[in-house]
């Protein structure tokens, strides 16, 4: 993973504030910023905890697949899956977004593909 820089994020309901994105993530897949003026002074971040309060961005988790397909000696499967979880800055942009599609991330070979998509959350 890369350094993350502030983006402009527009929320479902139209506030401008900034979240936090993977540099190396491509634009095609967190959308162009909004044009408009910040409107709330704060920065958002994905996060695994569900406990915590505030805005939980809308993001798009991306999966690729390590490994070949099979089985070890033992009976345990050689394959594995590697996610990431990237923001996406604006909801249209999201709804645009297609399951299955491959991204590439600047430095590196292995493509993912989007595997699902999940929508803001505010807690």
């Amino acid at each position: 993973m890369g350094l993350k820089t502030r983006h402009k994020y527009q929320s479902d309901k139209g506030n401008i504030l900034y979240v936090l994105v993977d540099d190396s993530a491509p634009q095609t897949l967190i959308g162009t910023e909004p044009s408009d003026a910040e409107t709330e002074n704060m920065t958002v971040r994905l996060s695994k905890n569900n406990q915590e309060v505030g805005i939980r961005p809308r993001f798009a988790v991306l999966s690729r697949t390590i490994g070949t397909e099979g089985k070890n000696s033992d009976g345990r499967t050689t394959q594995t899956k590697a996610y990431r979880s990237v923001a996406v800055l604006t909801k249209s942009h999201l709804d645009s977004l297609t399951v299955g599609t491959e991204v590439s991330f600047t430095g590196e070979t292995e493509k993912y593909k989007i595997a699902r998509k999940v929508a803001e959350r505010v807690k």
